[in-house]
């Protein structure tokens, strides 16, 4: 009984995405673009067309070369310069990182942390320590401590240029990423065989994520490349 109800269940999963994608046309596609990619499209219609009804699609996608610019303080965000999950020409990419223009305006280093450094002073104002004292003689420093607090006062100086400079950055990224799916199978024999033409097929990063409820093959592969192109509105290339 329970295997009958793990296929049932099975089936009204399979049903369910059939219904919501259109088999292949995407109609109802969960994705952002709201729609499976086009250079898939027909691979995604044939394994959902599986005569036996023994796997079907959950996630894809065709792959995809995107430039994408950003500022460091940036938490989330940035800009799209390119986006495409077709073939790009080498116009579409060298204009955006040749472009006399950035896409993200620089930001300074205070920007996102002036509020929280004057609540942590006002912090430090409240807790600090009565100011009435006895007064301590002041003695004249050696050669050596003059040395030693010369050193500190430029690495601290280095150190604020630097991370001034890095907050300010803005960087703009090159990258291509690759075709990955994700399907369900029926049971394990029918993710065996998946796999198998997957692994044939030069996808050797493919592998199965199986549960108690369900068994999902991954069909991925290493192929990706992710370079910086784009600096401070500099090309870097």
């Amino acid at each position: 009984t329970g295997s009958a109800g793990a296929m049932a269940d099975y089936a009204s999963r399979r049903a369910r995405v059939m219904k919501e994608i259109g088999v292949g046309d995407g109609k109802k596609d969960l994705s952002p673009k709201g729609s499976i990619d086009a250079p898939i499209a027909e691979l995604i219609n044939e394994i959902n067309a599986c005569p036996d009804q023994s796997i079907y699609t959950t996630s894809s996608c065709s792959g995809r070369v995107t430039l994408f610019e950003q500022t460091a303080s940036q938490r989330k965000g940035g800009q799209w310069a390119v986006c495409s999950h077709e073939k790009v020409t080498y116009e579409q990419i060298a204009g955006p990182i040749h472009a006399t223009t950035t896409l993200c305006p620089p930001t300074r280093a205070d920007d996102d942390n002036d509020g929280d450094a004057k609540n942590q002073t006002h912090l430090r104002t409240e807790t600090a320590e009565p100011t009435t004292r006895t007064p301590t003689p002041k003695t004249a420093p050696t050669a050596e401590e003059e040395k030693k607090k010369k050193m500190t006062t430029n690495n601290n100086k280095s150190n604020n240029n630097a991370v001034t400079a890095a907050v300010g950055t803005t960087l703009m990224t090159f990258r291509f990423e690759p075709f990955i799916l994700c399907c369900e199978c029926r049971d394990l024999a029918a993710a065996y065989r998946l796999l198998c033409v997957a692994n044939r097929t030069g996808m050797r990063e493919s592998g199965i994520m199986g549960s108690p409820k369900r068994t999902l093959v991954g069909i991925r592969c290493s192929l990706r490349l992710e370079v910086p192109v784009r600096c401070n509105g500099k090309p870097l290339i």
